[in-house]
């Protein structure tokens, strides 16, 4: 049996990149805990993810238009204008939320002060799965709008005969 597998460098890079940031976060864990800290008090995640949001779904709706189809409940009774708003509201209200739950999170797992009152551990490792798969999801789906906006497909479409 002949292996024709290549060696994909872009994705050897995350994988070492990705190991070397779990091995430095085992090492250096306390060393780290201020500065992200200081990452979420700041405004500067909201911001990021605001910004990402708002420019990735405006430039994808002006280039290609409603990702949904032309059926779908927002475009047939208040247009594109809507679809617009409510896809921005949607990944940045969704991002946001789920980055204020995992600043709460963090600081009252590793600097005692409390923001969930009367939740169990059960409850908080519940909520921060919750809340990093929300963040996943509004991230991942942002970024498909946005390479799509980014990336330019030279393939035609293959008509079967």
């Amino acid at each position: 049996m002949r292996n024709n597998s290549t060696l994909n460098t872009k994705r050897l890079f995350f994988a070492l990149a990705f190991l070397g940031l779990i091995v430095s976060a085992l090492c250096f864990h306390k060393e780290m805990q201020e500065p992200i800290k200081i990452i979420f008090e700041s405004k500067i995640p909201r911001f990021l993810l605001w910004g990402y949001v708002v420019v990735s779904v405006v430039m994808h709706r002006f280039l290609f238009g409603s990702t949904d189809s032309n059926d779908s409940f927002i475009v047939r009774h208040f247009g594109k204008y809507a679809d617009t708003v409510f896809a921005i509201g949607s990944f940045g209200l969704g991002g946001s939320t789920s980055i204020a739950l995992m600043k709460g999170l963090y600081l009252q797992t590793f600097f005692e002060m409390h923001f969930f009152i009367g939740f169990g551990s059960f409850d908080l490792v519940s909520m921060f799965l919750l809340s990093s798969f929300l963040f996943v999801y509004c991230i991942v789906n942002t970024t498909k709008l946005f390479k799509e906006v980014i990336l330019q497909n030279d393939a035609s479409e293959a008509i079967a005969e």
